[in-house]
């Protein structure tokens, strides 16, 4: 794929990228019209999704509880987003995405990590414990 757009968009005249960019334009609004009669990515308010967040998740040796695995839970540092890991008392966690959060609860997200230097730490029993792909 990048030797085709290597070929086909880096080397492209200027009249090729113009189509190009029209062509993504046309296929991105008949996307989003479908999405909207669909009535699909939008909430109870009306809201529409603009972003997805993913992360593997592994079970906890000592606990069996599953647990996300990052490195960091900030999300945007500009809009001061964070997210936050909820025990759903269960056997894993939900995840709570908080925006315009204070100083210290985004660097309380970045400590909360999850997975650091090839170990995870178990929100749930906080214990330590050595991680492998």
């Amino acid at each position: 794929m990048l030797t085709w757009a290597d070929l086909n968009i880096a080397g492209a005249s200027d009249k090729e990228i113009e189509e190009l960019r029209e062509f993504q334009e046309k296929v991105y609004k008949a996307v989003d019209e479908q999405v909207k009669e669909w009535e699909i990515e939008t909430n109870e308010q009306g809201d529409r999704a603009n972003s997805y967040l993913y992360c593997n998740q592994t079970i906890c040796p000592e606990c069996g509880y599953k647990v996300p695995l990052s490195p960091s839970w900030i999300i945007g540092k500009g809009t001061m987003t964070v997210a936050l890991l909820k025990d759903n008392g269960k056997d894993g966690f939900d995840i709570e995405i908080k925006s315009g959060v204070t100083a210290k609860e985004m660097k309380e997200a970045d400590e909360k990590a999850t997975i650091v230097t090839g170990n995870m730490h178990c929100p749930h029993c906080k214990k330590q414990c050595q991680f492998q792909l």
